[in-house]
């Protein structure tokens, strides 16, 4: 017992261990993204976000139609992409310096094709604006598909 009460209280005070939460993360938020005929080399940055901007990023889901699919956003409806159709981007995660944190192809995102698990992640330097998605190669989508991604995430101490 000597020696875990150090490690534990040290865990603790870094951030690294709660006494309660969600293994994902204490919050969750889903963005939507819609996108319209996506051609070579095409780019979607998200929308700002203080929230996620001043947490720390524990783990990201791309929900697909399997997980749902139908989103809104702004009271318009929008098809989630397909395993296949999302199979081609990337996720990239940047700090203000629009820096890369990382990239996640999509595909290794997706849970329901993970066997359930969630990628985890700890990104205490992420500004949300800066992060986006990049498609390489068209994707067949109309303009009614959206790429959705939820994040889990504790708020900074």
């Amino acid at each position: 017992m000597k020696i875990l009460s150090p490690l534990l209280s040290y865990f603790n005070s870094t951030g690294k261990m709660k006494a309660v939460g969600a293994v994902e993360g204490e919050f969750s938020k889903t963005i939507v993204l819609p996108i319209t005929n996506i051609q070579n080399s095409f780019t979607l940055y998200f929308n700002p976000d203080n929230e996620l901007s001043n947490s720390v990023i524990r783990s990201i889901e791309l929900l697909t139609t399997t997980n749902v699919s139908v989103v809104q956003k702004n009271g318009q409806n929008y098809d989630n992409l397909s395993a296949g159709q999302a199979a081609g981007g990337i996720l990239v995660l940047s700090n203000v310096r629009r820096e890369i944190l990382a990239s996640f192809p999509l595909a290794t995102i997706v849970r329901s094709t993970n066997q359930g698990k969630a990628t985890f992640t700890n990104f205490s330097e992420v500004s949300w604006d800066s992060c986006f998605v990049f498609f390489p190669s068209p994707v067949a989508a109309a303009n009614t598909y959206a790429v959705t991604v939820r994040v889990y995430f504790d708020k900074k101490i």
